[in-house]
C-alpha cells in the first residue's frame, strides 16, 4: 500500500475529517511536515476539505526566515494561502523560566489557535507527527516518570483548547516519509537543531531510538507505538471503571463516602482520587504518586484532616466524606431570613414538623434573640434536666463537618443557644404545660 493511501485509510478509520471542513496544516518545511502537506493537497478534492497553511517563525535560528520562504514558495506553488507568524523565543523562555523547547511549542500553538479562530468554524489544525514521534514521546514520558495514562503517546485526533487537532501521518515511520519525499523528487529543509543533542527528545532520537532499531529489533519504533495503542485501549477501559466506582462511593456532588471509598481496589482508589482532581483542576503534572497515596493514607485515618495539594488544592476528610476544594475558593455557606411572631399558647395551638419553623417558650428568654454564627462559650440544653453541653461538642456528635461550622446560622439568648437553624432547639426553652406565650420562628433560605 501506498503511503498516499495509508494516510487516507487512517483518516478516514479516526473520522478526522468530514466534507467542508477547512484543514490549517502546521508546516515548517521539515520532511514530515511537507509529506503531510502534498498528501492533504492530494487528498482535499476526493475528502472535499479545504487547505490552508500555517508557519511559525521562532527566530531561534539566522536561517530560520528562509525557512519562512521556503513554505510560502511551496504554497504558492499549489495556489495554498499561508499564515506566517513570528515571535521571539528565547526571551518568552527566560522571562517563563522554561526551557526553550516549551516556550517555542506554547508560542507555536497559541498563534495557530489564533489564526484558526479567524477563520471560522470547522477548522481543523492538521500536524505531522508520525510513528517515530509517537515511540519518543513514549519513551521521553517513560523515563520522566508516567503511568497508563502518559503511556498512550500521542493520539491521532484530541481536542486542546476547543481546537480539534488530527495527526494523519500518525502511522507512518519517519524513514517512510524521507523515502517518499526523495521519489516525489520533492525538497524540504532541515533544522540544523535536530541535529544537536541540546533537546531530550533530539538525544531519545539519536541515540536510544536508532540503537534499539539498530542492536536490538528492526521493529522497535512499530512495536513500541503498538504499545501505546494498547496503553490507550487500557486506559480507557480502567476509566470507564473508575467512573462507575466513583458513583458507588459519591454522596453527592463532588463528595465521596470514605467506608465505600476503602472498599475498593488500591488501584481504582488512586484513580478515583486522580479523577476527582480531574473535576476540580486541568492542571496535573506537579500533583505526584506520592501526593495520591499520601490523600490514600489520610482517609485510611481516623478523625477530621486536611492536607494541602499543589495549585492550591486541599484535601479534606471530614468524618465519613471526603473531597477537594480550592484554597481560594469562597465559602458557599447557606443564608436565610428569619422572622419572628409572639402568640398566645392555649394548648390546642398545632407545633410545626418543618425543621426550619420552631416554636419556643417566650417567657424562658432572658435577652432578645441574636441571629449570628457560632463564638467562643457557645452552649445549648440538651434535656429538661438543665444539663448543656457545648456547641463544639454538639457539632462533633452530630458529625457535623468542622468546614460547615462556622457557615450554620444560630438563634442566641448571649451564649445560650436557642435554635441551631435546621437542626435542634434548646430544651431549656421548649414548649410546656405551662406555656403562656410562645415565640415562633422562621428561616426562609436566600435565593
Amino acid at each position: 500500500m501506498t503511503l498516499l493511501n495509508k494516510v487516507k485509510d487512517y483518516i478516514k478509520i479516526n473520522s478526522m475529517l468530514q466534507p467542508g471542513d477547512l484543514v490549517l496544516a502546521a508546516v515548517s518545511g521539515g520532511a514530515d511536515s511537507i509529506c503531510l502537506l502534498l498528501c492533504l493537497i492530494e487528498l482535499s478534492s476526493e475528502l472535499q476539505f479545504d487547505l490552508q497553511v500555517f508557519h511559525y517563525d521562532h527566530n531561534i535560528r539566522k536561517e530560520s526566515s528562509k525557512d519562512a520562504d521556503f513554505v510560502k514558495e511551496k504554497c504558492s506553488q499549489y495556489g495554498i494561502e499561508c499564515h506566517v507568524r513570528s515571535g521571539d523565543v528565547l526571551s518568552k523562555a527566560k522571562k517563563a523560566g522554561i526551557s526553550t523547547e516549551e516556550a517555542a511549542r506554547n508560542m507555536r500553538y497559541e498563534a495557530m489557535y489564533e489564526v484558526a479562530d479567524s477563520m471560522g468554524s470547522n477548522v481543523k489544525l492538521a500536524f505531522a507527527h508520525n510513528l517515530s514521534d509517537r515511540a519518543e514521546t513514549v519513551l521521553f514520558r517513560l523515563f520522566r516518570g508516567t503511568g497508563i495514562k502518559g503511556l498512550r503517546g500521542i493520539k491521532p485526533v484530541t481536542v486542546r483548547k476547543g481546537h480539534t487537532i488530527i495527526r494523519p501521518l500518525l502511522e507512518i515511520d519517519r524513514t517512510e516519509i524521507e523515502g517518499y519525499l526523495t521519489n516525489m523528487e520533492c525538497p524540504w529543509v532541515e533544522d540544523a537543531t535536530n541535529q544537536e543533542d541540546d533537546y531530550a527528545r533530539n538525544r531519545i532520537r539519536h541515540h536510544i531510538i536508532s540503537y534499539a532499531r539498530d542492536s536490538i529489533n528492526a521493529k522497535a519504533v512499530e512495536n513500541i507505538s503498538m504499545l501505546s495503542k494498547d496503553a490507550d485501549e487500557t486506559y480507557e477501559y480502567i476509566q470507564r471503571n473508575v467512573r462507575l466506582a466513583y458513583k458507588r462511593c459519591e454522596k453527592e456532588t463532588g463528595k465521596i463516602s470514605t467506608r465505600s471509598f476503602l472498599k475498593e481496589d488500591r488501584y481504582i482508589q488512586r484513580h478515583i482520587i486522580l479523577y476527582m482532581l480531574e473535576q476540580i483542576t486541568s492542571h496535573r503534572k506537579d500533583v505526584t504518586r506520592k501526593h495520591v497515596e499520601s490523600i490514600i493514607g489520610m482517609i485510611e485515618t481516623e478523625g477530621n484532616l486536611s492536607l494541602n495539594l499543589p495549585y492550591g488544592i486541599v484535601a479534606i476528610k471530614e468524618y465519613d466524606e471526603f473531597y477537594l476544594k480550592e484554597e481560594n475558593e469562597d465559602k458557599k455557606s447557606e443564608s436565610y431570613d428569619i422572622s419572628f411572631s409572639i402568640a398566645e399558647w392555649t394548648g390546642d395551638n398545632e407545633i410545626p414538623s418543618d425543621k426550619y419553623t420552631k416554636l419556643i417558650d417566650y417567657d424562658k428568654i432572658i435577652n432578645q434573640p441574636e441571629i449570628r454564627t457560632r463564638q467562643t462559650g457557645d452552649y445549648i440544653y440538651i434535656n429538661d434536666k438543665d444539663q448543656r453541653t457545648s456547641l463544639k461538642k454538639y457539632f462533633i456528635n452530630e458529625k457535623i463537618p468542622p468546614s460547615k461550622r462556622d457557615e450554620i446560622m444560630l438563634v442566641a439568648d448571649g451564649s445560650s443557644i436557642l435554635w441551631i437553624v435546621g437542626y435542634r432547639i434548646s430544651a431549656k426553652v421548649k414548649i410546656t404545660k405551662n406555656t403562656k406565650r410562645v415565640l415562633k420562628i422562621t428561616a426562609t433560605k436566600k435565593e
